[in-house]
């Protein structure tokens, strides 16, 4: 997550702090994911849902994982922002969800 963090130096020593002020942005908090589950089972194509270890799925998520309708990927050793925390093994697991649904990869 280098690019959320600018580096300050103070009396020789480096710190980080975030770009921007996360707490200006708790007021949207609650609306980014409401509802969040239900748009992304809505739609009708393969679908890979990419996670962390430590993360959990809601109850709706769950269900629909288990009646097979997309596919979970656990990614260990990362944050919450696995892509860019492994984006080597975040970049296989897509190229193996669009090889194993055949979706095209390039374009003509």
């Amino acid at each position: 997550m280098p690019g959320q963090l600018t580096e300050i130096e103070k009396n020789n020593n480096k710190y980080y702090t975030w770009k921007i002020d996360l707490k200006s942005t708790e007021k949207y908090w609650m609306g980014w994911f409401k509802g969040l589950s239900k748009i992304f089972l809505g739609i009708h194509i393969p679908k890979i849902l990419v996670t962390a270890e430590k993360e959990r799925m809601d109850k709706e998520l769950t269900i629909a994982q288990m009646q097979g309708k997309f596919k979970v990927v656990v990614i260990h050793n990362v944050g919450h922002s696995v892509h860019e925390d492994d984006f080597k093994c975040m970049a296989k697991e897509c190229y193996n969800f669009l090889k194993d649904f055949r979706i095209p990869m390039t374009l003509q």
